[in-house]
């Protein structure tokens, strides 16, 4: 859609060079118009009405981009409930379900990705991103913040065919374990559907109860 409207306010600008760069065949599939250089004010009525009828959609397309590049500046590997504050106001809602790796005593970046590297790492950037889900101060925030009706905690590791690949073996007081049991806690206290995944769940929702929710929120 945005770029539509820069090839529209291109030509509104510039209609000769659009038709100029349309006969060079140098040129050929570039994002030009070819009208040309004529029906100018055709292309700006038509821009005008795509800004108006399409205001939604492009202010949604603009929030995307505005979290993308908040995620690429400031995420950091943990738990990403400190930025939700600054998530645009489009892209801000409730959730129904939340799934949480609360797999929090955490390895380097380089302990599972370090093969993937095309180059060696240097100590700042060791350390820099690291392999660690949610604690339980984390997740509680994540809940609180989402207002999420059902969490999950999954991707701990317990499943006893990972034993093949990792050499996670948890008791009672591993620390994973004791984070994951308060936050289920946490979530159960206020009334809301929490467990503790292992193996698979399935999970199953009335589509009609779903949609008059999202109509309701409208």
């Amino acid at each position: 859609m945005n770029r539509h409207l820069k090839i529209m306010r291109s030509y509104i600008q510039a209609p000769t060079a659009h038709a100029a760069a349309v006969k060079n065949p140098k040129m050929l599939g570039g994002p030009f118009i070819d009208y040309d250089g004529k029906r100018v004010d055709e292309i700006t009525m038509l821009k005008d009405e795509t800004l108006e009828k399409q205001k939604d959609l492009i202010a949604f397309n603009n929030a995307v981009k505005e979290l993308d590049e908040l995620l690429k500046s400031k995420a950091k590997g943990y738990s990403l409930d400190p930025l939700y504050n600054e998530v645009p106001e489009q892209l801000k809602g409730y959730v129904d379900v939340l799934f949480l790796g609360m797999e929090c005593d955490d390895a380097p970046l380089s302990w599972l990705y370090g093969p993937l590297m095309t180059e060696p790492l240097t100590r700042e950037k060791y350390s820099s991103r690291r392999l660690a889900g949610s604690n339980f101060q984390r997740g509680k925030g994540l809940v609180d913040a989402f207002h999420a009706k059902e969490v999950y905690v999954y991707a701990m590791g317990q499943e006893p065919w990972l034993e093949f690949i990792s050499s996670i073996k948890y008791t009672d007081e591993s620390n994973p374990i004791v984070q994951s049991d308060k936050l289920i806690e946490y979530c159960k206290t206020n009334g809301i559907i929490s467990e503790r995944l292992f193996g698979e769940k399935e999970i199953l929702y009335n589509k009609l109860a779903s949609e008059l929710i999202e109509n309701d929120m409208a």
